[in-house]
C-alpha cells in the first residue's frame, strides 16, 4: 500500500503508513466536540430529571399540607363542628338527663352562653298568650360571632319539666324565633314557647345544635 496521502480522510496505522478511510482496522472516528457535549447534556438530564421533578412534587405537596394545616385550623369547615363554649357554670347543680358535655349559663342575667361562634341568651318566664294559654317561653337572641353564615331553628330548643318529661311546643306564640340563617356579625331574636304543664320546680331549657355536642343549659326555677 502507497505511503501517501490517501485522501483528507485518511487515517495512520501504527506502522506509519497512511490508509484510505474505511479500511479494515480502522479505529473510530470520535464526533466533534458538540455532539460529545449534547450527549452529556441529554445523560445528566436523563439522570438527574427525574429526581428533580419528583423533589419538585415532594416539596409542593409538603407546602400544600402545611397551607391544609393552617386553612384547617382556622376554615369554617372547622369551625362548623368545634365546640370551644363560654359562659359555662362551672359547679352547676344536678338536674334530669345532665350530661358531661352541656354548658349550664350562670346565673348572672341574661344568661349568655356562647357554643361554637353563636352568642345565645334567653331569657326564661312563664306567662299567658294572647289565647290564654299558659306558656313558659324564653326570650332568645343570637349572635353570631361566627366567620361564616350560621343557621337557627326554634326547633333546636325544647324545655323539661321538673318531673323530667319534655313540654310541647308552643310554635304559634307571638314573636316566635322560626328559622333563618344569621350573616358573620348578625343576630337574630324571638320567642321560644312551651305549654306550661303547671309544674312548680326547676325547668331546664335546652339548646342544641345539631352540629355541635354540647348543650346550652338554662336552669330556670319557677313558683
Amino acid at each position: 500500500m502507497s505511503d501517501t496521502t490517501q485522501g483528507p480522510d485518511s487515517w495512520l496505522a501504527s506502522d506509519g503508513v497512511p490508509y484510505p478511510p474505511g479500511s479494515a482496522g480502522q479505529p473510530p472516528r470520535l464526533p466533534p466536540s458538540e455532539v460529545l457535549a449534547v450527549q452529556k447534556s441529554v445523560r445528566r438530564w436523563g439522570c438527574f430529571v427525574p429526581l428533580g421533578v419528583v423533589g419538585l412534587i415532594v416539596l409542593a405537596v409538603i407546602v400544600f399540607v402545611i397551607i391544609a394545616v393552617v386553612n384547617f385550623n382556622n376554615s369554617n369547615f372547622f369551625n362548623l363542628n368545634f365546640d370551644k363554649t363560654v359562659g359555662c357554670s362551672s359547679n352547676p347543680p344536678t338536674y334530669p338527663g345532665r350530661q358531661s358535655t352541656d354548658c349550664v349559663a350562670t346565673a348572672s342575667t341574661p344568661n349568655p352562653i356562647g357554643i361554637g361562634g353563636a352568642f345565645v341568651t334567653a331569657a326564661w318566664t312563664r306567662s299567658k298568650d294572647s289565647s290564654g294559654t299558659a306558656t313558659i317561653c324564653a326570650a332568645v337572641n343570637i349572635n353570631n360571632l361566627h366567620s361564616s353564615t350560621i343557621t337557627y331553628d326554634e326547633h333546636d330548643w325544647s324545655l323539661q319539666t321538673p318531673a323530667g318529661t319534655a313540654a310541647n311546643a308552643n310554635l304559634a306564640a307571638t314573636g316566635s324565633l322560626r328559622s333563618g340563617q344569621i350573616m358573620p356579625g348578625g343576630s337574630a331574636s324571638g320567642n321560644v314557647c312551651f305549654d306550661d304543664p303547671g309544674q312548680t320546680g326547676t325547668y331546664v331549657g335546652i339548646y342544641k345544635d345539631p352540629l355541635k355536642t354540647t348543650r346550652g343549659i338554662w336552669l330556670v326555677p319557677l313558683p
